[in-house]
């Protein structure tokens, strides 16, 4: 069966008759009835009922047409999105990410982008959610990965992923990777936080509460380079996640466990700003960072863990 023939017929049935059709599509009666008659033979069932007045419809011809309509309607959607991925884009596109993520996707992202559409421009903002709350309600960025941003902004947000957060500590080679421990047993430890305006930090006392816990870090550091760094160098434990301290662990420089009885995790939305509708360019960018957060929290540093 050819694209030719169900259009031939979509035609034919709309017009009433082959002399019609023919006018419309500039192909001679001939053709168009061999066409007709080929996806006859070809679907064993007749289409139309031929009289003195044109062609009418059968009963089998109806349901075939509104079959064949969804067919062509698929292809006309095929050839526009091969059209648009394949037209080059241009402009600028900012785009903020938090400093947990934009480690590990800036430079797949900038890549990407790049090799697709050499012209468009991307501005990264690396900064905290709260940061990156006010630049979108200004519009000031296009579209920000955020860190549960719901209720309280009207911003226009989609589900992206959930980040299971680990008791991060500094080397020890007793400890294998993926081991657990309790909610109750990993707070004590953690020394290193961020302070209580940051969105991880909130997580991690609101799940302290109900058990009568109480976070008390010795240092707190709103920058997450800081709090690796203080790990690695052996001032305490921190709780973090896990994608972005891959080289880190690989190079035997921390020392993770998974946290259980509460495990705590955060949901990453993609956002854009609420009065600001995307534009060709914000549509791209936004699909390569879904891709890219998918494969970073599905990313396996240890694969029993999966």
């Amino acid at each position: 069966m050819e694209l030719s023939q169900l259009k031939t017929f979509v035609q034919v049935a709309s017009s009433g008759s082959l002399s019609k059709a023919g006018a419309v599509l500039r192909t001679a009666q001939p053709a168009l009835s061999r066409q007709i008659r080929l996806l006859e033979e070809e679907l064993g069932i007749r289409l139309f009922d031929r009289h003195g007045r044109g062609m009418a419809l059968t009963d089998a011809g109806r349901q075939v047409l509104q079959d064949a309509g969804q067919v062509l309607t698929a292809v006309d959607q095929l050839k526009e999105n091969i059209s648009y991925t394949q037209s080059r884009l241009s402009g600028t596109v900012t785009i903020g990410l938090p400093p947990t993520l934009s480690d590990i996707i800036s430079v797949p992202l900038i890549i990407e982008a790049k090799e697709k559409h050499p012209e468009l421009k991307i501005h990264l903002i690396d900064s905290y959610t709260g940061y990156l709350l006010d630049y979108l309600l200004k519009g000031e960025i296009d579209c920000a990965i955020l860190y549960d941003p719901r209720g309280t902004h009207p911003l226009r947000s989609e589900f992206l992923a959930n980040e299971e957060l680990f008791l991060v500590g500094p080397y020890d080679q007793r400890i294998e990777c993926g081991d657990t421990i309790p909610f109750r047993q990993a707070l004590p430890l953690v020394t290193l936080l961020p302070s209580r305006q940051h969105g991880l930090r909130r997580i991690l006392d609101d799940l302290a509460s109900p058990l009568n816990l109480e976070l008390t870090p010795q240092v707190e550091a709103d920058s997450f380079p800081a709090l690796k760094d203080l790990v690695v160098r052996g001032f305490g434990y921190t709780i973090l996640p896990i994608a972005s301290l891959h080289h880190e662990i690989h190079e035997n420089k921390m020392s993770i466990h998974r946290i259980e009885n509460p495990s705590p995790r955060r949901q990453l939305f993609l956002s854009y700003p609420p009065n600001k509708p995307a534009n060709r360019n914000v549509n791209f960018i936004s699909e390569v960072i879904k891709k890219l957060v998918t494969k970073s929290t599905k990313a396996v540093i240890f694969p029993h863990l999966l």
